[in-house]
């Protein structure tokens, strides 16, 4: 809940290591802001616009649909839920290592409230979160947030640009909530993140065996600075999201309608030098590589809609009943140069997906009047059709004539689950 996290210090689902039975993350090596995610050893270990997540997120029960991004700061946590195992018959995308579910304080009618907070911490640390509550009329109310963060890295660059591992961090909600009267609520919601970070650069500690080759700077432990001849840029990744959440309640059931639209822009500037001088870079007596940088761009944009039908019978029987459609478009492409003793081409590769999902799903609980209520049984069902296309283009320079090629496979699934 609020409390639990504002003890531990939890703003974002990377902070949940640690403190989660099952739970695994780490960070992408050259972007901060992606995270591999693991339940009970399911996950994936690379990042690839072809492939989704294993584990889902959800932010207010809209999924998320990459996982680059997913490790920016909420701007106003509320709660974090994890579902640890296959999901699928209880709400939005099905996954098959667990689900993630964060939750964001929602407005309040009838309250007028101001939160400032401020922190500095090491490597001159800033924080400062602004948030308010306000009321517009009786049944209306709006919560904006507004989130800065930036904090210097911890090893020096004596080269060109900025400092590896500094960032910098901003974002924002604006949070509508309509309730005309007992039955019917409506809220729609606004955010953004914005986030700047430099990547970290490769170290050689302990390498093979001497050579004359071997021009890295060589240390027994970790330097606190390096020279990078590239000059270090940051990779950005912006992030916007409009989310409409429509509820009606009867007594014994309530109808609930998301709608969401999410957008990303991701640039990705790696510089894989490791501090080396030269215009090679020699990784040990064996050979020689180059990979004087890489520059990869991510466009992604997701629509979503889901309809769920929740109630309960008798105080002994739940159940949830839900339909969700899930469309989504992306296009990365990255740029590599390397070289070895033996000429090898740099390359281009670009890549186009288009997804489309829509499933139906239900389960439900029943908990009989015996042994004082203590046992409930279980039982969902999940219908899922997927449409995947990818267009893969493959430019190598020199040569692109000869030595380009295209793919573009396009297949269909279907699959009736259960649990």
């Amino acid at each position: 809940n609020q409390e639990a996290l504002t003890q531990q210090g939890i703003s974002s689902v990377d902070d949940l290591q640690g403190k989660v039975p099952s739970l695994n993350m780490t960070p992408f090596p050259t972007q901060n802001t992606s995270i591999r995610m693991f339940i009970r050893g399911v996950g994936a270990a690379d990042i690839q616009v072809t492939q989704d997540p294993a584990v889902g997120l959800y932010i207010d029960q809209v999924y998320i649909g990459r996982a680059t991004g997913l490790a920016l700061e909420i701007a106003d946590l509320a709660q974090i839920e994890v579902l640890r195992g296959p999901q699928g018959t209880l709400f939005g995308r099905n996954s098959i290592g667990g689900a993630i579910n964060m939750t964001t304080i929602a407005p309040e009618t009838g309250v007028l409230d101001f939160k400032q907070e401020l922190g500095v911490g090491r490597r001159d640390l800033f924080r400062s979160k602004t948030s308010a509550n306000i009321p517009i009329t009786d049944d209306l109310a709006l919560r904006a947030v507004y989130l800065h963060k930036e904090q210097d890295g911890y090893i020096d660059n004596y080269g060109p640009g900025r400092d590896f591992l500094d960032g910098k961090d901003e974002g924002g909600k604006l949070d509508f909530l309509w309730e005309p009267n007992d039955a019917w609520s409506l809220r729609y919601t606004f955010d953004y993140s914005r986030s700047e970070f430099v990547s970290p650069t490769f170290q050689a500690i302990k390498p093979g065996p001497a050579s004359d080759l071997l021009e890295i700077p060589v240390s027994p432990g970790r330097l606190n600075g390096q020279a990078t001849k590239d000059k270090m840029r940051p990779s950005d990744t912006s992030i916007d999201g409009h989310a409409l959440t429509i509820t009606r309640e009867w007594d014994t059931v309530t109808l609930k309608s998301i709608t969401a639209y999410r957008e990303m822009d991701y640039w990705e500037f790696a510089n894989l030098e490791s501090g080396s001088p030269s215009d090679l870079l020699f990784l040990n007596g064996n050979g020689s590589i180059q990979l004087q940088g890489q520059r990869n761009h991510l466009d992604q944009d997701q629509l979503s809609q889901e309809f769920q039908l929740l109630g309960d019978f008798n105080d002994s029987l739940d159940y949830v009943v839900g339909l969700y459609y899930f469309h989504e478009e992306a296009t990365k492409d990255n740029a590599q140069r390397s070289r070895v003793i033996v000429q090898q081409p740099d390359q281009i590769n670009i890549f186009d997906i288009e997804n489309d999902s829509w499933a139906v799903f239900a389960q439900t609980n029943w908990t009989p009047d015996v042994l004082d209520s203590r046992l409930t049984l279980t039982a969902g069902i999940r219908y899922t059709e997927d449409d995947r296309e990818a267009d893969a283009v493959y430019i190598f320079d020199p040569d692109p004539q000869s030595r380009s090629f295209t793919s573009d496979p396009d297949n269909d699934f279907d699959n009736t689950s259960y649990t």
